[in-house]
């Protein structure tokens, strides 16, 4: 097989896998928003933590903080804000994710009081 016909099965193999694990987390981050969405928390947390427990090896990434919110979310809105607080205290890596932790953080000062 000549070198670039190689190259090309490479890429392809490359393509077909390479983000499948992405794909996974943000199914299961887009299932817990539509969960959120429709009024079943109960259900948007424990989807939420999955994708949370999943992702916590990379606590960098953009998996573990967007699941880590969704669960945050999702206990709040379970009037459980001294569960969700702990998932709140650190800083994000990204500001846009920040942004929504501060949001998240500000909810569960309203709620307590």
């Amino acid at each position: 097989m000549a070198p670039w016909q190689l190259v090309i099965v490479l890429a392809a193999c490359l393509f077909s896998t390479g983000d499948r694990a992405a794909l996974a987390w943000e199914r299961t981050y887009y299932s817990s928003v539509r969960w959120l969405n429709h009024g079943e928390f109960e259900r948007a947390r424990t989807v939420a933590e999955a994708g949370y427990g999943a992702a916590r090896g990379r606590p960098q990434s953009r998996a573990f903080w967007t699941c880590r919110l969704a669960l945050a979310e999702s206990l709040i809105e379970l009037d459980r804000t001294n569960d969700a607080l702990p998932l709140l205290q650190s800083a994000a890596p990204a500001s846009e994710v920040e942004a929504r932790r501060l949001s998240d953080l500000a909810m569960v000062q309203y709620r307590s009081g």
